[in-house]
């Protein structure tokens, strides 16, 4: 069976609300045929998000086609192929429809309205038939033939959908979503703006280094220059340096929408030091994201980083050549030009430069606020920072108490306002920091290794971590 060609008419903001008919069986496929974009294609179109964007919880896998807030768009067949699959849920992609083309790749078409013709009717009658709602379908090369352009569904806002729009993908054999700008275009849709930078984040990679003579992580507002990013100060460090990047690519002059940056370098003196390009997703391993940005701060501040650095259990593969896995290691001897840049899957670029200038540690730091509060510990990879208000009458001697043991430590760094401690994780884990009669209990318990499966057995709970289910040591 076969849907034929249903032509859009030109009714402005109105959605046609088409009723699909059968083609003729015996029609042949078109290999060669360039995918089409599925929404009133030759039209101007608007998409609210790309293939490899950052999400709270995974990469997007295509295009977040608009639909101006309405539902009943018609939607066409992308290219012509087989009804291979569909599914109706009530989370996740919602209805979805899934394409499977001669070229081997499948194109999928989520959160729609209803399916059309005998495609809708034979669902129906199975949703009757098993007395369900939600159902899942697979279907023969035989069954439901599609030439490119036929109407197969309505547009809607089922699923996770946060407004009515079509979700549509491009997927190869292996379930790896493609760019569906970057690999087939569209001309409908038209993008000559570059990426644009919001903000510079600097981290400490180990308890050695410092950014502006403080150990931790440290964000900084882009000044936009023309078309280009800088940080008009040179930024104080020394030892080994990650930086990490807030960057959108605006969709259109004067839509509200964003959609990622895939195509990342950084160039440090102008050595090449970091390469992403980000041009398909292994739907599978999607959740990985946790890997390529920062999650801490996307969980407390809502904020999405790109890390510029590959860490330790990060199997992604949208590096190339990445010397030092991206991290920096700052030159002692003389200030240096720190240059990123970015691109679209439109080729539109722009950069971020930056300069770091070599700054020894030292103890005391004058740019420490005022701190009155009790003392706080946080982790930062295998490193607890402990910041306490200075005792008065004391040299801010702070006593650590690890497996029965006890011994003093000294402040890394301070001033009259607060005293920070630094402890390698690695070497101790503390039961308790004291000072000046204050203390700080972790509440760390163990250090889980993320190289081997490993079981943690409590009073009150058991925990097995197969292998691979850590990127990285817990604590």
């Amino acid at each position: 069976m076969k849907l034929s060609k249903v032509v859009p008419l030109l009714l402005g903001a109105l959605p046609l609300m088409a009723q699909a008919q059968f083609s003729k069986p015996e029609e042949k496929f078109m290999a060669e045929e360039r995918y089409m974009y599925p929404v009133y294609p030759g039209r101007p179109g608007s998409i609210a998000g790309t293939m490899g964007e950052l999400r709270s919880t995974h990469f997007h896998s295509g295009l977040d086609i608009r639909t101006n807030n309405m539902v009943g768009y018609p939607v066409q067949a992308s290219k012509s192929g087989y009804i291979s699959r569909i599914s109706m849920t009530g989370t996740g992609y919602g209805n979805v429809i899934y394409i499977t083309h001669p070229d081997g790749n499948t194109t999928l078409y989520a959160h729609l309205l209803k399916f059309l013709g005998p495609l809708g009717n034979h669902v129906l009658q199975e949703q009757y038939r098993r007395k369900v709602n939600e159902i899942d379908l697979y279907f023969q090369e035989d069954e439901f033939a599609v030439k490119q352009g036929d109407t197969i569904a309505l547009s809607g806002n089922t699923g996770s959908s946060s407004g009515p729009h079509l979700h549509f993908d491009i997927r190869d054999a292996q379930n790896y979503a493609l760019d569906p700008i970057k690999l087939f275009g569209f001309p409908e849709l038209v993008d000559n703006l570059a990426p644009a930078a919001e903000k510079i984040a600097l981290r400490t990679l180990d308890i050695h280094s410092r950014i502006n003579d403080r150990f931790g992580r440290f964000e900084f507002y882009a000044q936009r220059v023309g078309n280009n990013y800088i940080l008009p100060k040179s930024i104080l460090a020394s030892g080994n340096i990650g930086v990490e990047l807030v960057a959108k690519d605006k969709l259109a002059p004067r839509s509200q929408f964003y959609g990622g940056v895939n195509y990342i370098e950084m160039h440090v003196d102008s050595q090449l030091v970091f390469s992403q390009a980000i041009e398909k997703v292994n739907v599978a391993e999607t959740r990985a994201i946790y890997t390529l940005m920062d999650f801490k701060t996307m969980r407390t501040k809502g904020t999405r980083f790109y890390k510029l650095y590959i860490e330790d259990g990060n199997d992604l593969e949208y590096y190339g050549d990445s010397p030092g896995n991206g991290k920096i290691s700052v030159n002692p001897e003389r200030e240096s030009t720190v240059q990123i840049k970015m691109k679209d899957s439109d080729n539109n670029a722009s950069t971020v430069t930056f300069r770091l200038k070599p700054a020894k540690p030292v103890q005391e730091v004058m740019s420490l606020e005022a701190y009155s509060s009790g003392m706080i510990a946080d982790i930062s990879e295998n490193t607890m920072m402990v910041i306490a208000k200075p005792c008065k009458d004391s040299s801010n001697k702070a006593m650590l108490y690890a497996n029965g043991t006890q011994r003093e430590i000294e402040p890394d760094y301070f001033n009259n306002n607060q005293s920070v401690y630094l402890v390698d994780l690695r070497k101790s884990i503390p039961d308790s920091v004291t000072l000046c009669g204050e203390s700080v209990v972790p509440k760390i318990v163990i250090s889980i290794p993320s190289e081997t499966a490993y079981a943690f057995y409590a009073d009150q709970v058991d925990i097995q971590f197969p292998l691979k289910a850590l990127y990285d040591t817990l604590y």
